[in-house]
């Protein structure tokens, strides 16, 4: 078979007949329409769900069903373009994971970890930017912030926080700043998905220098 004056070649050197590359062409045709037909069920799958029905969704779930409908009621806006950006963060776990041999991709407790990191991310700027004068540019992360946070549980509140740290400092006879990582690896350990590990750190700080 001749393409553009030349014999088509498939890559293990045998020539191209015109039938194996019609029935190669189809296969290719037919595995695009199935992807995209896949893709478009799931969307209207996600969209018509009741919010109850939602509630007992994985987290990753629960996004994928937000990003299909935050798309169908506008692709451009704050919370589809937040929610692409996270699945986009997730899928590139999912690679690692299966680099682990874990087929079925990374668990709700890594998807949270990536969001608590995103949240950070997101603060952070925020804080450059209104260091910078930027207000406008420190509303959108905090815009997308507030998207984020939404699949996240809510932190401890101070007291709680403050409880929280006694009782660490406590159980570990902590007594100086050198206890100060010690403390905070068991606050994470017990309170992984609860604390804001930045106010975390002042308090374990501020009671260990009293």
């Amino acid at each position: 078979m001749f393409l553009n004056g030349r014999l088509r070649i498939w890559p293990s050197g045998k020539r191209a007949t015109p039938n194996a590359e019609r029935r190669s062409r189809q296969a290719q045709e037919k595995k695009i329409v199935t992807r995209a037909h896949r893709n478009e069920l799931n969307r209207h799958k996600f969209l018509y769900m009741t919010d109850t029905e939602k509630m007992h969704l994985k987290l990753r779930d629960q996004l994928e069903a937000d990003l299909a409908r935050a798309e169908s009621e506008n692709s451009c806006g704050v919370e589809a373009a937040t929610l692409r950006l996270v699945m986009c963060a997730v899928h590139d776990r999912d690679v690692e994971a299966r680099a682990n041999d874990s087929c079925s991709g990374c668990d709700d407790k890594v998807i949270k970890t990536v969001l608590q990191l995103m949240v950070r991310q997101r603060e952070e700027s925020a804080s450059k930017y209104e260091d910078a004068g930027r207000i406008d540019m420190a509303d959108n992360e905090r815009e997308e912030i507030d998207v984020i946070q939404r699949y996240l549980p809510p932190p401890m509140d101070d007291k709680t926080l403050s409880a929280a740290v006694e009782s660490v400092i406590g159980d570990l006879n902590a007594v100086s700043l050198k206890d100060l990582g010690r403390c905070m690896n068991e606050l994470k350990s017990r309170y992984s998905e609860d604390i804001d590990a930045k106010k975390a750190g002042k308090l374990v700080k501020k009671a260990l220098c009293s």
